[in-house]
């Protein structure tokens, strides 16, 4: 019984540590509203850390995967493999407690500076072993001038469709699911190695990424 108290009073500690993080990358995203609005296409960034959680390319995917700069951060879209990269606490700040980070979206896009890089290391700094998931998106335009389009007639209501029934919305995040429960199996997996309690592991999501955690 005294185990699984002390289980459920770290996960506390850790999603606590999580949400301070959270208020932390909306004050960031606040600030970074008021910069450039513009989509500018970039080179993918070099991720040296990123490993591959082997679920597999995106089934029908056709379009590569791309990277832009808007408010003063970074987006990657058309993930066609999903990675999950580590920020781990110095070994003396180390708790034990590790959250699973999921970027926001729209499941078209992933905010990765201000909603994974950012909040990772901003965890990593209170002694959390932070995991930023880059999961499998739905396919876009592979131009800028086609994928901005698909963005004004999302936002306008022009492309709206019928909402899904709920088992044809889950259906629908079979891929991005299977990302993030990969994403789990290897941090338990490899826990002993980046001193992480395997009851103690949380996950954080921002706007579709809230829905992914939720659904995990």
């Amino acid at each position: 019984m005294n185990g699984k108290i002390e289980r459920s009073r770290g996960l506390r500690e850790s999603m606590g540590l999580a949400l301070a993080a959270f208020t932390l990358s909306i004050a960031m995203a606040g600030s970074a509203a008021a910069q450039n609005d513009r989509m500018t296409p970039i080179a993918i960034p070099a991720q040296p850390n990123a490993i591959a959680l082997g679920t597999g390319p995106l089934p029908g995917a056709t379009a590569p995967e791309a990277w832009h700069s808007q408010y003063g951060s970074v987006f990657a879209r058309n993930v066609t493999e999903a990675t999950l990269t580590p920020f781990l606490p110095e070994p003396g700040k180390a708790t034990g407690a590790a959250v699973i980070i999921a970027p926001g979206g729209g499941f078209r896009t992933l905010s990765m500076e201000n909603e994974g890089w950012d909040a990772a290391r901003a965890l990593a700094d209170k002694g959390v072993a932070a995991f930023v998931l880059k999961y499998r998106l739905n396919q876009t335009p592979p131009d800028m001038a086609g994928f901005e389009r698909s963005m004004q007639e999302m936002f306008s209501g022009t492309a709206q469709r019928p909402r899904p029934d709920p088992q044809a919305a889950m259906a629908g995040l079979a891929p991005q699911l299977a990302d993030s429960r990969a994403a789990f199996a290897l941090v338990r997996k490899r826990a002993a190695e980046w001193r992480v309690d395997p009851d103690r592991i949380g996950m954080l999501g921002f706007s579709a990424g809230a829905m992914l955690t939720l659904t995990t």
